[in-house]
């Protein structure tokens, strides 16, 4: 502090100052006194006897003080809070490593499994607190195992279909195209047996079958309606059975069968065309669950591939037996045009040689009705007459064949028309082919037209000779013949 004496009002002066010589420095940091600013007012006592004021006592306290004494105080509360904090990150390492190792574990395995290691799984806790949440944890990941093994088989299963479907889809006989399908149904359905039935008329027929080491009994022909098979093939609804040998629509052969060999499980599912159902595909396992409605799905959506290639196999069989014949009748019909052909030039050649051989018969009948009998010209000219004759009946042939002749039913003996078509028939078919003629004695008599019955003659050599290219023998026979109703109803058409 300090004593001030007055001596005029505006005049002072220090007339004793009492304040320490060993003042410490302050040792506060700046930057404590930056942050704790200490600002201490200067305290007046005056010194007075009224009126008169001799003096004022002024005291100032030491900021430095303060700063040490400060200072002290913060290095204290720094001590015990760096204390305090110690012991903190201590009791905070142990939780962590006691409390918290479940919680790393499953951050481990969060992670893994996150990599697409589903194998990833939680170890067991002994705190309560995390027993739920290890087991939760733990369950997800297995459901997702068979999940992801689950559409990992779906996706081979299609893979599998689309490439079989590929391979049905090419044109292919139906008996190649019968043992891939059987052979494809093992593929993509694991089971043990596999039968294939194709619809005929009301019945199914056995098409296929594929075993494995087994001797099931197979029924080759069922009505449709009839056990289990033909009650797919009526419904069209597929058909999934846990042990099949007890139902009652089984027949009881296959059920013993089932029953001696193991079977647990079968699947039946029709082949459809759109609404028509061509065929059923039946599947039998020995595994103790059976099918599955994946099974299902996937025999059902092969069932409709099959069915598909089966159409088309038919179509193709259809298509080339339509071209077959479509072949053979243009080849027919090109033997036909030939044939027309040849007639029509046969028949305009036959009808103007028939018009000489009329003015050279009748040129012969003046001359024989002018020449006596004992003239010796009149051999010859009745040589002409009968060579002329035979001409004539040549060209009446030809004029058959050709189809140009009026028709003229009069009364026949095939025996002498086939005599007098021999030679003619036998330069018809041939050197290669030998004529036999078998001509009944006692042959009954007919009424027609002598050049239709040439014609049909013929017809029949020719035919006759085209099915026989290596050479043979052609029998022509005549015989009486009695053709009564029964002989109708056996020779139809």
């Amino acid at each position: 502090f300090a004593l001030y004496l007055l001596i005029l009002p505006t005049r002072r002066r220090v007339i004793f100052d009492a304040s320490p010589a060993d003042v410490r420095r302050s040792r506060a940091p700046r930057w404590l006194k930056q942050l704790v600013p200490v600002t201490l007012p200067e305290h007046r006592v005056p010194i007075a006897a009224a009126p008169v004021v001799y003096g004022v006592l002024a005291v100032t306290p030491s900021v430095e003080s303060l700063e040490n004494e400060l200072w002290t105080e913060v290095r204290t509360m720094i001590a015990v809070t760096g204390v305090l904090l110690v012991t903190l990150l201590g009791l905070t390492h142990v939780i962590l490593l006691v409390g918290l190792r479940p919680v790393r574990a499953l951050a481990d395995s969060a992670t893994r499994l996150g990599h697409g290691d589903l194998t990833a799984r939680m170890p067991e806790t002994k705190l309560a607190e995390m027993r739920p949440t290890v087991r939760a944890f733990n369950s997800m990941a297995a459901s997702l195992e068979q999940a992801l093994h689950e559409a990992r088989t779906r996706q081979t299963r299609l893979e599998s279909l689309v490439e079989i479907s590929s391979e049905l889809s090419r044109m292919q006989p139906l008996d190649s195209l019968l043992g891939r399908i059987a052979e494809a149904c093992g593929r993509l359905v694991k089971t043990d047996w596999v039968g294939f039935r194709l619809v005929d008329g009301d019945e199914l027929v056995v098409a296929g079958t594929l075993e494995g080491g087994t001797e099931m009994p197979v029924r080759r022909r069922l009505k449709i309606g009839e056990s289990l098979a033909g009650q797919v093939a009526a419904t069209g609804r597929p058909l999934l059975l846990r042990d099949p040998a007890s139902h009652p629509s089984m027949l009881p052969e296959h059920a013993q069968a089932m029953r001696r060999l193991g079977y647990h499980g079968m699947l039946t599912v029709p082949a459809r065309v759109g609404d028509r159902v061509v065929g059923v595909l039946s599947f039998l396992t020995r595994r103790e669950e059976g099918f599955s409605t994946e099974d299902l799905a996937i025999a059902t959506a092969f069932a409709s591939h099959a069915a598909v290639a089966l159409e088309n196999s038919r179509l193709l069989h259809e298509s080339r037996r339509a071209y077959d014949e479509l072949a053979q009748t243009q080849g027919q019909l090109e033997q036909a045009q030939k044939m027309d052909a040849i007639g029509r030039l046969a028949g305009g050649v036959a009808h103007d040689f028939n018009n000489l051989l009329t003015v050279i018969l009748g040129r012969t009948d003046i001359l024989l009705t002018q020449i006596k009998t004992e003239d010796p010209l009149r051999r010859g000219i009745a040589l002409i007459q009968r060579t002329a004759g035979r001409a004539a009946e040549l060209t009446k042939q030809l004029l058959a064949f050709s189809r140009k002749q009026v028709l003229e039913a009069v009364v026949l003996d095939l025996g002498v028309v086939t005599t007098d078509m021999k030679e003619m028939l036998a330069r018809l078919i041939g050197e290669d082919i030998a004529l036999v003629t078998n001509l009944a004695a006692t042959l009954g008599h007919v009424k027609a037209d002598r050049g239709q019955i040439e014609q049909v003659v013929m017809n029949l050599a020719i035919n006759a000779r085209d099915a026989m290219p290596q050479g043979g023998q052609l029998v022509v026979e005549t015989a009486n013949a009695d053709l009564d109703d029964e002989y109708v109803r056996r020779n139809v058409g």
